[in-house]
């Protein structure tokens, strides 16, 4: 029977050690807290301050992290929202220049001793 509990408290260490998500819903069902308000826990608005505790705030290292968990306000362009638009219907051309047989961005840089391109010097 020891054997068989050893066991077992073995195998529950390592799946804490595993899964640390697991360990803290663990210790709160252990310590009595109400372990359905952490899965049913709901956004007032949509903003990440709304989302988490004071607690859970205060970890974060600043106001930095808490924008980049909030998303991004970016900009698509109307080309890209545009239904069943090919950018470059050309199958290996890139999108930037998708005439044929064309390089789309040309070495224009002269040829100096720190680019060591190949030199004629007769």
């Amino acid at each position: 029977m020891e054997f068989r509990l050893c066991i077992i408290l073995i195998f529950s260490i390592f799946i804490m050690m595993i899964d640390p998500s697991s360990s803290s819903s663990l210790s709160s069902i252990m310590h009595g807290e109400d372990h359905r308000s952490i899965s049913t826990r709901k956004c007032n608005g949509g903003l990440v301050g709304n989302c988490i505790d004071e607690e859970e705030e205060m970890m974060m290292e600043s106001d930095i992290s808490r924008r980049v968990l909030g998303g991004r306000n970016g900009y698509v362009s109307y080309g890209a929202m545009s239904r069943n638009n090919v950018p470059c219907n050309v199958r290996g051309a890139s999108y930037y220049n998708c005439h044929a047989n064309q390089r789309v961005n040309p070495y224009r840089r002269g040829c100096t001793q720190i680019t060591r391109c190949a030199r004629t010097n007769s």
